[in-house]
């Protein structure tokens, strides 16, 4: 799968963080960068690194928490890797406890 077209196609859109359903929208999408701004109009540059491995592990394993995510891949913005990675055609969410199913 072409991770990067797929994670292209969410600029301009606005998404929801999964636990809370606060919404962001991604602004960019960069060479080795996600920027998105927040519902408190910040702004957040993602590292495509964080994204890559993240998804990485879910398609290696079929799953993975937003638990793994933060102990493993981006300490700082697990919920924002989640939901860019939750809007990627064909991966299914859990949200109590947060769980990104692909290829299942």
């Amino acid at each position: 799968m072409d991770l990067w077209g797929e994670v292209k196609k969410l600029e301009g859109r606005e998404l929801h963080t999964l636990d809370r359903g606060r919404p962001l929208r991604v602004l960019d999408v960069g060479a080795d960068y996600v920027l998105i701004v927040t519902s408190k109009s910040k702004r957040r540059s993602i590292r495509w690194i964080e994204i890559q491995n993240s998804w990485d592990y879910l398609e290696r394993h079929g799953q993975i928490t937003r638990t793994k995510i933060m102990e493993s891949y981006s300490g700082f913005n697990p919920a924002y890797v989640a939901v860019i990675i939750a809007n990627v055609a064909g991966v299914k969410r859990s949200i109590r406890p947060i769980v990104l199913r692909f290829g299942q």
